[in-house]
């Protein structure tokens, strides 16, 4: 192989690695947020249950 070759190949390689990394933290950030988002919302139903 080529030396231009496996410097274009390794490039490529790691643009693809850091698009699907950036990909995967946007979408666990997410879901994570809208995990907390639903406990915070359980949360009060309860404590305005326990308060009535």
């Amino acid at each position: 192989m080529n030396v231009k070759k496996y410097r274009f190949c390794l490039v490529l390689f790691m643009i693809v690695m850091i698009v699907c990394g950036a990909i995967s933290v946007y979408y666990y950030m997410e879901k994570e947020d809208a995990y907390r988002d639903g406990m915070l919302v359980q949360n009060e139903y309860a404590i305005e249950e326990e308060a009535a």
